[in-house]
């Protein structure tokens, strides 16, 4: 039986990230189905998505972000805004990063806090803005696998928010009696979304959707 037992698999957890424009946080939930907010290895609830280039050194969050004015050759911020450009790219003593590589570090960040609380994690849930296209939720996709990700769901930003206010007032899906519609307002650091979401006790949907890209703050 213990020969048994040390062959079993380690227990992973699946966890929520927001993937921001910004900022980024990282969530899972508790064995009562609560959503708690991890804080990273410095203590942070949420991080700046915000990386620092530093020789062999990848620094990310609130110290890098205090290098923005300083050494801004060797900051790189608003990742988001650019998933899905080909064009787009950051140089660094030569090296070259992409939104995708950029994205990686942040969730890597998110994911070192997180794993030294619950344990591995090869499962994540990464939301993403309605409006945005196939090639930039596999791009979100890919970050995450790149972050060390066995497998990477992607969900409409405001289907997240939809199901954060049912569940939050203590209903599942099952108890809905009738179909129900919300305006969500996503009033993000580097983003503005609007989305109108229609939920049933089978299944939430963008029924409409639009927002800026560069609009935030």
């Amino acid at each position: 039986f213990a020969s048994c037992e040390n062959r079993m698999p380690p227990l992973t957890h699946s966890v929520g990230i927001d993937l921001g424009t910004t900022y980024s946080c990282i969530s899972y939930l508790n064995p009562q189905g609560q959503p708690i907010t991890l804080p990273n290895e410095e203590g942070e609830l949420t991080a700046p998505s915000v990386v620092l280039i530093d020789g062999s050194d990848v620094i990310v969050g609130t110290e890098a972000l205090r290098n923005a004015v300083s050494h801004p050759d060797r900051v790189i911020q608003h990742a988001k805004r650019y998933m899905g450009d080909t064009q787009k790219s950051w140089t660094v003593d030569g090296q070259r990063y992409t939104p995708v590589d950029v994205s990686a570090f942040v969730i890597r960040k998110l994911l070192d806090g997180a794993e030294s609380r619950l344990g591995p994690i090869k499962h994540a849930v990464i939301t993403v803005p309605a409006q945005f296209s196939d090639i930039q939720r596999q791009w979100t996709s890919e970050a995450g696998r790149l972050a060390g990700l066995e497998r990477v769901d992607i969900i409409n930003e405001p289907v997240a928010a939809a199901l954060c206010h049912v569940l939050g007032e203590g209903n599942w899906f099952a108890e809905i009696a009738n179909d129900q519609t919300v305006m969500v307002f996503d009033l993000g650091g580097g983003t503005f979304d609007l989305s109108l979401v229609r939920y049933n006790k089978d299944k939430v949907t963008v029924v409409a959707s639009g927002g800026d890209l560069n609009l935030g703050g």
